[in-house]
């Protein structure tokens, strides 16, 4: 599965962040679940096959998301910031 198809399947935008997804994901997922579509108004092969479809599209997307979140990422520490003691420097 392609990265753009499984966001048309989330209906998400071209940038999603994780928190975004795995609220699509849940909405999606209580939506067309089969114990809660029932029979009678999507059909249990379809529901079944749209909830395979709704989960291929988060697995792929998850790990994904996951590497580019901001909070995985170390902050640049600046030397000399706040908090470091001044050099004695003679001009």
């Amino acid at each position: 599965m392609d990265l753009k198809t499984a966001l048309d399947i989330l209906h998400l935008d071209a940038e999603p962040t994780l928190d975004q997804a795995k609220r699509a994901y849940r909405t999606l997922a209580k939506q067309y679940h089969p114990d809660v579509m029932g029979q009678e108004a999507f059909g249990e092969t379809d529901a079944e096959e749209k909830m395979k479809d709704i989960n291929l599209a988060f697995r792929h997307l998850a790990p994904l998301l996951k590497l580019s979140s901001p909070v995985n990422k170390e902050p640049q520490k600046k030397p000399g910031g706040p908090g470091t003691p001044e050099k004695n420097i003679r001009k």
